[in-house]
C-alpha cells in the first residue's frame, strides 16, 4: 500500500517476525535478512494491521479477543510459543500493540489500564514471561505507540518528559547511554509507527531522516557502522 507507517504491519522478536499479508517476496526476504529471524505471514481478526493488534516477545504472543480461532491455531503451529487472547474490556479492546510496551524481560502498561485489569495483567506476565509494570504517562494511555524497546536500548518520543523517560528507562532496565529521544518519518512523534526492531536489526519508514535513523540505530543496535537497518515504504527497499 506504499505506507511508511510500517509499525502498523509488523511485529518483531529475536525468534520470529509476524507480518500482515501483501508484502512482496523480495521485501519479505529483506525483512528476514535485516532482523535475522524467520518471517511468518498471518492475518489477525482478518486484518493485516499486526503491529496494532498483536504484542509479542520471544516467549509468547498476545492477540485480541476478536482473533479467529483458526488464526490462533496457525500462529501456535508456526511459532511454537504460547499464543493467547487477552482483553481490556472497552479500553483499547483490540489495539494491544499500541498499549503494551515489552521486551523479553519486562512490559509496561499505563497505570490506569493496569489498575482496572489485574487479572489480565497476571495472564500477560505468564504468557510473555515478563514482569508487568504500571506507568503513569500524562499525554496518552497508548504508551507502546510512542516508544520502541528491545533488550539493548530504548527510543522514546519527544512528547515524554525527562522524568518520564528516566522512570521508563529504570523500569525497563536500559542503560542511560542507550536511551534516545527521537521522531520518525521526518518528525512524527509516534516513533513506533515507523520503526521495527529486535536485538539484531532495525527497519524504519522511508521518510525517516538520516539524523532520526542514526539516533534509533545507536540506541537499539549500536556498533560502529549501521549496517543492520533498512528504510522502508514507497520505494523498492521495503514496499508494502
Amino acid at each position: 500500500m506504499g505506507s511508511w507507517n510500517i509499525g502498523a504491519f509488523i511485529v518483531a522478536t529475536d525468534r520470529f517476525v509476524i507480518i500482515g499479508d501483501g508484502f512482496r517476496p523480495k521485501i519479505i526476504e529483506e525483512i528476514e535478512k535485516v532482523l535475522d529471524a524467520p518471517v511468518f505471514i498471518q492475518k489477525v481478526y482478518e486484518e493485516d494491521l499486526i503491529g496494532c493488534l498483536v504484542v509479542a516477545n520471544s516467549n509468547g504472543v498476545l492477540v485480541p479477543m476478536e482473533a479467529l480461532d483458526e488464526e490462533i491455531s496457525m500462529l501456535r503451529r508456526k511459532l511454537d510459543v504460547p499464543v493467547e487472547k487477552i482483553s481490556f474490556g472497552k479500553t483499547y479492546n483490540n489495539a494491544l500493540g499500541n498499549i503494551i510496551l515489552t521486551n523479553d524481560r519486562r512490559a509496561i502498561i499505563h497505570e490506569s489500564i493496569y489498575s482496572r485489569n489485574r487479572r489480565e495483567v497476571e495472564r500477560i506476565e505468564a504468557i510473555l514471561d515478563v514482569e508487568v509494570i504500571p506507568f503513569g504517562l500524562e499525554f496518552t494511555d497508548a504508551i507502546a505507540s510512542y516508544a520502541v524497546v528491545n533488550s539493548r536500548g530504548l527510543a522514546v518520543s519527544p512528547l515524554f518528559s525527562q522524568d518520564e523517560i528516566e522512570k521508563l528507562r529504570e523500569f525497563l532496565g536500559i542503560p542511560k547511554d542507550r536511551v534516545v529521544i527521537s521522531t520518525i518519518n521526518m518528525g512524527n512523534p509516534i516513533v513506533r509507527s515507523g520503526c521495527i526492531a529486535n536485538n539484531r536489526g532495525i527497519l524504519v519508514g522511508n521518510r525517516t531522516t538520516g539524523v532520526e535513523l542514526a539516533r534509533l540505530y545507536n540506541a537499539l543496535i549500536g556498533g560502529e557502522e549501521p549496517t543492520s537497518l533498512v528504510r522502508s515504504s514507497m520505494n523498492p527497499t521495503l514496499h508494502r
